[in-house]
């Protein structure tokens, strides 16, 4: 039997997308922002849709430190996004859903 995945999203749009994509017993969460500290959470995968946050160099700083605690997925439609935040997996809009299906199987 595979982990359950609690899965950290920022939105209630985003969570809608992401729940239709994973299993039945796996979790969703719209948390924005996601907690100070993340270690030792059940939460087992963050997505972050960079198109949908603000500007700036502080959004990236968080999002650098929560791709060290979790492994994240970010959905962008911007090529340079990878480089600039430094996540596990940088995704591109539409969803590629073999891409993420692979990813998230490979946590569980």
């Amino acid at each position: 039997m595979g982990l359950h995945a609690l899965v950290l999203v920022q939105d209630s749009g985003l969570r809608e997308l992401i729940r239709d994509l994973l299993l039945p017993d796996d979790e969703v969460l719209a948390v924005w922002p996601p907690p100070d500290d993340l270690r030792g959470a059940a939460t087992q995968l963050l997505v972050v849709d960079a198109d949908d946050l603000p500007e700036g160099t502080p959004h990236r700083e968080l999002i650098r430190r929560w791709s060290r605690e979790l492994p994240t997925v970010l959905l962008s439609s911007r090529v340079a996004t990878a480089r600039r935040h430094g996540v596990c997996l940088v995704l591109p809009k539409p969803i590629p859903l073999p891409l993420f299906y692979a990813f998230v199987d490979a946590l569980r």
